[in-house]
C-alpha cells in the first residue's frame, strides 16, 4: 500500500528552494541543495516538482499572486465632503504602505526576480509583472477622472506609463536599500507628486492635510476599510 503525502513536504521544499535560490540563483542552484536544506529526499523532490526550474515557477507564482491580491484596495467610494474625501485617501494611501511593507519583506525574493532569476529564461517574469502593474494604475486613474480627481486632459497611456515607471523605480531602491526607509513618508511623497502632475485641485489638497506620522500612528485594519455603496467596489488612486 502506497505511504500518503506528507502534507507538509511541498511547504518545505519550496521554502528551502526560495533560500537557495535567492542565494544562488536558479541556474547554479542544485536539487541536491534544496532537499539538504529542507531535509527531504531527491524523491520526494520530484513527487511534487518536474524541476527545479518548476519550482522556481511556482514560487513566483504564489508571490505574484500574493502581491496582485495586496494591489487590490479595500472597497471605497468617492464622497462629495472634503473631510470624508481626506479620510478615504488615508485609507487608501494606509493600504499603500502595506504593499510597500510586502515587498520589504520580501526584498530578496524581488531582487531574485528583477534579475531574471539569474538565467535569461525567466527574463519575460519582470515584463509581464510590468505590464500589469501598467494595467493596474491606468484603470485608477481613469477612476479617478470619472470622479474628479485626475485632470481630464492625460494622455491615459502616457500618464499610466509614466506613473508606473516611477512607482517601478522606487520598488527596485526599496529593495536594495541597505536598511529600511521610512514607507509611510515615501507613499505620501509619491502620491503627492503624482497628484501635482495629474491631479486636479480637490485631490491636491486633499492629500497636502495628510501627514506620514498620521499613517504611522494609525496603521491600516480591518476596521479602517470603508463599506461602499451597493454596486462600488473600487477607490481613488
Amino acid at each position: 500500500m502506497a505511504r500518503p503525502k506528507d502534507p507538509n513536504a511541498k511547504s518545505e521544499l519550496l521554502s528551502a528552494a526560495a533560500q537557495v535560490f535567492v542565494h544562488k540563483g536558479v541556474e547554479q542552484a542544485r536539487i541536491e541543495d534544496i532537499t539538504a536544506l529542507a531535509g527531504r529526499s531527491k524523491g520526494s523532490f520530484y513527487l511534487h516538482f518536474k524541476s527545479k526550474e518548476d519550482a522556481f515557477g511556482q514560487i513566483v507564482e504564489s508571490f505574484l499572486t500574493r502581491m496582485a491580491a495586496s494591489m487590490s484596495p479595500p472597497p471605497m467610494e468617492v464622497p462629495s465632503d472634503p473631510a470624508a474625501l481626506r479620510a478615504q485617501l488615508k485609507v487608501a494611501l494606509q493600504h499603500d504602505v502595506g504593499v510597500f511593507e510586502m515587498l520589504w519583506e520580501n526584498r530578496e525574493l524581488c531582487r531574485l526576480i528583477l534579475s531574471g532569476a539569474g538565467s535569461m529564461q525567466f527574463g519575460f517574469l519582470v515584463d509581464g509583472f510590468s505590464s500589469r502593474v501598467t494595467e493596474f494604475i491606468k484603470f485608477w486613474l481613469t477612476y479617478g477622472q470619472a470622479h474628479g480627481l485626475y485632470r481630464l486632459d492625460l494622455d491615459m497611456a502616457l500618464a499610466s506609463s509614466a506613473v508606473a515607471g516611477m512607482y517601478d523605480r522606487v520598488a527596485r531602491d526599496l529593495i536594495h536599500a541597505p536598511a529600511k526607509p521610512d514607507l509611510a513618508h515615501w507613499v505620501v511623497e509619491l502620491q503627492r507628486m503624482v497628484a501635482r502632475g495629474l491631479g486636479t485641485p480637490r485631490l491636491m489638497t486633499a492629500l497636502e492635510q495628510i501627514g506620514s506620522q498620521e499613517l504611522r500612528e494609525s496603521p491600516l485594519t480591518k476596521a479602517d476599510a470603508v463599506v461602499p455603496p451597493k454596486g462600488q467596489h473600487v477607490h481613488p488612486r
